[in-house]
């Protein structure tokens, strides 16, 4: 079936899709980053029209703005008696539909620090924070990376960069997915090779995978157990390759 996305669709940060469902109904979704005004949504949803005949003017169900979180998970996910999950703590990547599911691992995550330890403080919920880093959440601060710098580029490069495959299916897989981008000499070289006339731009899209890669490196190294001046410093380092 059809699957259409855009990214930075109509030249603003975010993205939008048209997919078309097995039962041919069209699942529409119109996505920024900051504000989402209902005037970007009917303008986004009328581009899409243009370009999808499929989507139909029956709305059969959604129809609602909500808020989700596309960035690298917080570094401070539990505290006495508390603890952020879902939405309320870390990234969802759209494209898999991942909130749902890594909601529900870290769930069982969490009544598992709470079982083993029959206590709810800081210290012992500290174990789920410590389990989902080095299970999931480390992974998401490479994708953020890259997404930041490519929901930032021009919409030229952006084109230039697909039109050229220098990003592909490949790449498009590993980033939706929240997988490790790797890539061998050859294809390092392939990559040279297609983007040497825009090579400030390709620097730019190396320095986000590196700097993914810092960052989440930097994030697998979470503190195994609880002490408030380490996890502080932790945080501290983890923010920075973010808030530079």
């Amino acid at each position: 079936m059809p699957k259409k996305i855009y990214l930075k669709h109509l030249g603003e940060a975010g993205i939008s899709w048209c997919f078309v469902e097995p039962n041919g109904d069209a699942n529409v979704l119109i996505g920024r980053i900051g504000e989402l005004s209902n005037e970007t949504v009917e303008k986004a949803l009328a581009a899409l029209r243009e370009d999808n005949p499929v989507i139909g003017n029956k709305l059969l169900r959604g129809d609602f703005i909500s808020t989700i979180p596309v960035r690298y998970p917080l570094t401070r996910m539990v505290g006495d008696g508390y603890a952020a999950i879902g939405d309320a703590a870390f990234m969802t990547i759209p494209m898999i539909g991942s909130g749902i599911a890594n909601s529900l691992r870290a769930g069982k995550m969490l009544s598992d620090a709470v079982l083993n330890s029959n206590s709810a403080t800081v210290a012992a919920l500290w174990s789920y924070q410590y389990n989902y880093y080095r299970a999931i959440g480390a992974g998401h601060f490479t994708v953020d990376k890259i997404k930041r710098m490519l929901l930032s580029a021009p919409g030229d490069d952006i084109r230039f960069l697909f039109d050229s495959g220098i990003i592909g299916e490949r790449e498009m897989g590993a980033i939706g997915n929240g997988e490790k981008l790797t890539m061998n000499f050859a294809q390092i070289l392939d990559k040279l090779k297609r983007g040497y006339t825009r090579i400030g731009l390709l620097l730019s899209l190396v320095k986000a995978i590196t700097g993914g890669e810092k960052a989440e490196k930097a994030a697998l190294e979470i503190p195994e157990k609880f002490d408030e001046a380490t996890v502080t410093a932790w945080q501290k380092r983890m923010d920075g390759f973010f808030n530079k």
